[in-house]
């Protein structure tokens, strides 16, 4: 009985611990679009071709960052690690 409640309590902690974590990831892709993605836009109409491809790439560095920072942040959350560590159990 005593590993089926902690199998239940696992895998609550693991769902909520997810879910929080892409609610603060849906903030955090508010907030950027909100203050970096929609004035790029519109600098982006005005900008000459130099400017335009640095406002590209800084709009691509942006992006790979919050796709590692999902990544990285889900693993985490799901606790990967525990198929990769060898168990101290017998």
């Amino acid at each position: 009985m005593g590993d089926a409640a902690n199998l239940r309590r696992a895998f609550r902690r693991t769902f909520w611990a997810t879910v929080a974590y892409l609610l603060a990831f849906v903030a955090l892709l508010l907030i950027i679009a909100k203050y970096f993605m929609r004035p790029a836009v519109v600098a982006a109409h005005v900008a000459t071709p130099p400017e335009r491809r640095q406002l590209s790439a800084v709009s691509i560095l942006l992006l790979a960052i919050l796709l590692i920072m999902l990544a990285v942040g889900l693993m985490l959350s799901f606790r990967v690690h525990r198929f990769f560590v060898s168990s101290k159990t017998k």
